[in-house]
């Protein structure tokens, strides 16, 4: 989960590099510097913040916009720290299934959380 926001702000700032959004005087090596420097400082900053209620509240409003078989196979991998052979034995599906059925609720997380940031400071996260 961790790693869908972390892609999601990259693709942010890369979004608003390309568009011409940020004005800056350094080179592209200072950049780069900066930029992964940033990263690193983001990352561990996430990770302290990973465990807070807060986060557990946010993650369970984001999965509730999923089934009940994508948010099972999500928490039965990320959470439990199942295998995809485990989740099928628990499940009565096929390996192939539970890895396309991860693949699929992953993207469909992402998505929320990127429409969920396009109306940040909006009554978001509210369902219908």
């Amino acid at each position: 989960m961790t790693s869908i926001a972390m892609r999601r702000c990259a693709d942010h700032w890369r979004s608003a590099y390309r568009t011409g959004a940020r004005q800056s005087t350094l080179d592209v090596e200072e950049s780069e510097w900066l930029d992964g420097a940033l990263m690193e400082r983001a990352t561990d900053s996430f990770h302290k913040m990973a465990g807070a209620p807060e986060t557990r509240q946010i993650l369970q409003k984001l999965f509730s916009f999923l089934s009940a078989e994508d948010r099972l196979v999500l928490e039965l991998f990320y959470a439990a720290e199942y295998t995809a052979d485990e989740i099928a034995q628990r499940m009565g599906w096929s390996t192939q299934k539970v890895k396309v059925r991860a693949h699929r609720a992953r993207h469909k997380l992402r998505d929320i959380f990127a429409k969920e940031m396009d109306g940040w400071g909006e009554t978001s996260m509210v369902r219908p």
